[in-house]
């Protein structure tokens, strides 16, 4: 391919890159779901793309492999104890630059 085609077929794709790749994916998904719920501009890109709608939708939803209970949720001593320590850290990390901070503010950080 020369040059000039490749940089022809990156601008006509450029807006297809990794930190809108999430939005991308959904718009795809919904497409699927119902072609009229997108722009006539993204139904065309799409349908160009010829893709399996059972297959975007999966995509979509996440992976087959992830856990619903994951990541776990921290209760119990062990977590208590680190969570005393952390805020007690913290708050005396605040207090030797005379500030203040909230109890809020110390579970937040």
């Amino acid at each position: 391919m020369p040059r000039q085609d490749a940089n022809q077929a990156f601008a006509a794709t450029s807006f297809l890159y990794g930190a809108n790749a999430p939005y991308l994916e959904e718009l795809h998904a919904r497409y699927c779901r119902d072609p009229k719920a997108v722009d006539a501009e993204w139904r065309r890109f799409f349908e160009s793309l010829k893709d399996r709608p059972d297959e975007v939708i999966a995509e979509a939803n996440g992976a087959p492999w992830g856990r619903p209970n994951w990541p776990p949720v921290g209760n119990g001593e062990l977590v208590a104890a680190i969570e005393a320590a952390s805020a007690e850290k913290i708050g005396a990390g605040v207090a030797t630059r005379g500030a203040e901070i909230s109890d809020g503010a110390v579970q937040q950080a």
